[in-house]
């Protein structure tokens, strides 16, 4: 910040390359599912277009965002900073352990249907209510992020971080809506390794044009 106002920024964010998950395998424990090796490849796709350009790295502490991360760390030698944006947590980790994205297909109709972001699916899940907090609390850490920084999340994560940057004067019902609309509906999910850029001017956020991921 500079006499009151803050200096133009890019700030990249980028969602990991595809896991195990996306490549439709049994899965229980989110927090450990791996990169396949063509998330691998994503990963270091993203390491070519970002470096020399990134000045600061923050992941998820997911390990899908934490090996997305690693090529571009190891090339720039530039730490990983670790942040709470890992992927939003809305289905029971036990009644949904050891299934696909596909067999969590009816569970996940259910929750959006209800478009209530109070509403949790178990007492260890989220409420959408919840994931935008966060969200809100990246937004304010994004605020002092040096020129150059890139985050390394997800893709429901990162679609919210969209909305809430658009649409900031909507309540939690609307960007639920919005969101579940953007992504379920229409299929404009963030893909795995594509990059966003989002410029900072004086406190406002633009995106600009996605770099191919």
């Amino acid at each position: 910040m500079k006499d009151g106002t803050y200096m133009p920024a890019t700030i990249y964010y980028i969602r990991h390359g595809e896991s195990a998950a996306n490549a439709g395998a049994r899965t229980s424990d989110e927090h450990s599912i791996a990169l396949t090796e063509k998330g691998w490849e994503q990963a270091r796709g993203a390491r070519d277009q970002l470096l020399g350009k990134v000045s600061r790295i923050v992941a998820s502490p997911y390990r899908r965002a934490q090996e997305t991360a690693a090529p571009l760390s190891d090339a720039s030698r530039l730490e990983i900073h670790t942040w709470p944006i890992e992927e939003f947590l809305y289905l029971d980790p036990e009644q949904c352990a050891n299934t696909t994205q596909d067999e969590r297909g009816e569970v996940r109709q259910h929750y959006w249907g209800l478009l209530d972001p109070e509403w949790r699916h178990s007492p260890r899940t989220e409420s959408f209510s919840d994931l935008l907090r966060r969200v809100e609390s990246c937004r304010r850490e994004m605020e002092t992020l040096p020129d150059g920084a890139a985050l390394f999340g997800h893709g429901l994560f990162g679609m919210a971080l969209l909305v809430s940057l658009h649409f900031p004067a909507e309540d939690h019902r609307q960007w639920m809506e919005r969101l579940h609309r953007l992504v379920y509906r229409e299929g404009r999910n963030l893909r795995n390794g594509q990059i966003l850029a989002f410029l900072r001017e004086e406190g406002q956020w633009t995106t600009l044009p996605p770099i191919p991921g």
